[in-house]
Parts: C-alpha cells; structure tokens; sequence
C-alpha cells in the first residue's frame, strides 16, 4: 500500500547510505561512491532531467520512499559530483531537498533523496496561476527561508526556477537541484 509506505517515510526520513568522507584521487572517489549500496526498488518514473531519469523508490530495509536520480555516469566528472555531495550532506532545512546519499554502478551515478510526492511548484502552476494571496505569501516565506539558509553557509544555488522547486506531502516547499551550486567547501 503506497500510503502506509509514505507514512514510513514521513517517520523515517533519514536513509542510512551516505557519501563516504575520503580526500585521496578520483579512484578513492569512485570507490567511496560505490560503497554506499542502499536496496531501493524503483516504483514509477517521476521525470526526467538534462542529466537522466528521476524515479520514486522505495528503500528496501526501511520501507522509506525516497527519489533516486539516475545519471549515466560516463559523461559526469566525478569529482564535482562528490563535491557536490559533500556540501549537500551538510544542510539541514525544512525547506531544503534533505539529501542521502549516492551510489555508483557500472555505468550509473545515482543521487538518492528525500521524496516529494507534491510534485515541483512548475507543475503546479501548469493547472493556472495561484491567486490566493495567502498562498503566495507562504510559498514566497519558504523559498526565502530556504535561500537565506544557503546564502548563511556561502552557498548559492544558481538555478531557482519552479522546476526546481519541490512540494512535500504537508505542502513545504523544497528547494532542489543543486547541480549549479556554487559555495564554499
């Protein structure tokens, strides 16, 4: 039943995977990805990305949903994604996409996150424009919130847009995609 599995991920929101901390050459890199080996089995397609396929999972030992970013790993430089993964696992905001960790296969570069079954604010707005002011006063606080967050830690995120803006089960928004993210190590 897909609702009991979202309310075992609203209670356990946290995967155990995470990116393993070693500062050696692009082969300790490599490998440190690849020990992060959560058993998540994919359940839909959520969308797709310049980079690859995002998916709903569910994560196998917990029962928590979760999204799993699918990127061929060919083309990727993966020092920047391990960079990249290093500043995520240190933010902790409600309005921030709650990053777990990422997993490397043959030829696949996962990134596994917290799932938001909302959808992306760009989606909603395709239904027509929000006109409830209320509405658009709490969206504005929250993705303000979340900004300021980042900004505090000397990140910026380079890429807001309601695509990249996420809604949760309860509404939060969740601002995503860091993969333009510039800030400090």
């Amino acid at each position: 039943n897909i609702d009991r599995l979202r309310e075992l991920h609203d209670r356990n929101s946290r995967l155990i995977g995470r990116v393993i901390e070693r500062q050696n050459g692009v082969m300790d890199k490599i490998q440190a990805l690849r020990e992060v080996k959560p058993k998540l089995q994919k359940i839909a397609s959520i969308g797709r990305g310049s980079t690859g396929h995002v998916y709903e999972a569910i994560d196998l030992e917990t029962g928590s949903l979760v999204a799993v970013k699918d990127m061929h790993s060919s083309g990727l430089e993966i020092a920047k994604v391990k960079e990249e993964a290093d500043m995520l696992k240190r933010l902790s905001h409600p309005n921030i996409l709650e990053y777990y960790g990422v997993s490397l296969s043959e030829d696949t570069l996962s990134i596994i996150t917290e799932f938001c079954s909302g959808g992306s604010l760009h989606r909603q707005i395709q239904f027509g424009p929000i006109h409830d002011e209320r509405l658009l006063k709490n969206y504005c606080y929250q993705i303000l919130s979340g900004l300021q967050y980042i900004h505090s830690r000397a990140i910026i995120h380079r890429d807001i847009k309601p695509a990249n803006i996420l809604i949760d089960r309860q509404g939060v928004l969740k601002l995503a995609d860091f993969g333009s993210i510039v800030g400090s190590k």
